[in-house]
């Protein structure tokens, strides 16, 4: 699956909650699989954030903390967002929503998910989601 660094970071607490959830020992490990690639591309991630961090950053005085001042800003938010552009390949299939079993998560969650985690085919306990309705 390619993905974008910034899809994954937005999937981030979608994914969340469904860690947390009860499910078959299959989809157990095929998420701890992914959640084990996904924090591999997030470590080297903040890594990267860190260093732009250090290039435009300026030392607080009392404190010595790194923090981006405000004339450098643009530089490092166009930079990051580069960053956050760049696509890697997950080797990871969606799951079927049935495979979940009788996990709840919100619509929001559902959409995030959809195609990239979840293969549901845009249903949902028989309701289904129209790809470009309007909520």
């Amino acid at each position: 699956m390619k993905i974008t660094l910034a899809e994954i970071k937005s999937l981030e607490a979608s994914l969340a909650k469904i860690f947390d959830k009860e499910v078959n020992i299959k989809v157990a490990y095929r998420l701890g699989s992914l959640l084990k690639k996904i924090s591999e591309e997030m470590v080297l991630l903040e890594e990267n954030r860190v260093k732009l961090v250090k290039k435009y950053g300026e030392a607080d005085a009392e404190t010595q903390q790194l923090s981006v001042p405000q004339e450098k800003a643009q530089d490092f938010y166009t930079e990051f967002n580069e960053l956050l552009q760049v696509e890697v390949d997950i080797d990871f299939e969606p799951i079927p929503l049935q495979a979940f079993g009788d996990i709840s998560l919100s619509a929001a969650d559902v959409m995030r998910l959809d195609g990239k985690i979840i293969a549901n085919n845009g249903i949902v306990a028989d309701v289904e989601i129209k790809k470009d309705a309007v909520i």
